[in-house]
């Protein structure tokens, strides 16, 4: 159940929504960051639908996000919440150290990935930088992450790049593709260029050929 924050106009504090299935977890960020004079919890939700929701209506400069929930798929969810109109960025917050999972996020479009073995001043310097527009990623992690960024590798295709591989194999145009996944033009075109990227291809139907060469399409 997403909670709600009532904001004055004039508050010009950094709107941020927690989405993280554990109570007592979400609630102790919830005070930490409200202790904050820059920054302010404008709600706070459970699930991806309900944070949807909270995103939607209170509309947060930053969305931060718990790598693992019970029902949902976080990292599948990111171009959800950056797709929406008002582009809120995403923070992963994760108690994995796994530069894998945190180069996924970055794919999917995270603008930052914390863990939870940080200190609080790292979380709330981390938050801080995203706000002003950089990308925050635990210190542990990112020499792993860039590694892993740029290293082109088919088999790193997230499930929402995968999907998209195939929609473009359908031969599905970006209009449909992007309403049918809810997502903005802008994501689409980044997913597709990851997918290039990763496939090492120099264009749509290239990378959808070398997918059925590579089996990545068994079962369309």
């Amino acid at each position: 159940m997403a909670g709600k924050t009532r904001i004055d106009e004039g508050d010009h504090r950094v709107r941020i929504l927690l989405i993280d299935d554990h109570r007592i977890l979400l609630d102790s960020l919830a005070a930490a960051i409200g202790a904050q004079d820059d920054l302010v919890v404008v709600g706070t939700a459970s699930t991806i639908t309900a944070g949807l929701a909270a995103a939607e209506r209170h509309r947060p400069a930053i969305v931060l996000l718990d790598l693992r929930l019970d029902q949902d798929d976080s990292l599948d969810a990111i171009p959800r919440f950056t797709g929406l109109a008002h582009r809120p960025q995403v923070v992963v917050l994760s108690a994995s150290r796994d530069r894998r999972h945190a180069a996924r996020a970055v794919e999917a479009g995270a603008a930052g990935y914390l863990t939870k073995q940080q200190p609080l001043h790292e979380l709330l310097a981390g938050i801080r930088a995203v706000s002003n527009g950089h990308a925050s990623i635990d210190p542990t992690l990112l020499g792993g992450v860039l590694s892993q960024l740029s290293r082109p590798d088919p088999t790193s295709l997230t499930r929402r790049e995968l999907e998209v591989l195939h929609r473009l194999a359908e031969g599905q145009d970006a209009g449909r593709i992007a309403s049918e996944m809810h997502i903005a033009p802008n994501t689409l075109r980044n997913h597709v260029q990851r997918i290039l990227n990763k496939l090492n291809a120099s264009s749509r139907l290239e990378a959808v050929a070398i997918a059925r060469r590579d089996g990545l399409l068994d079962g369309e």
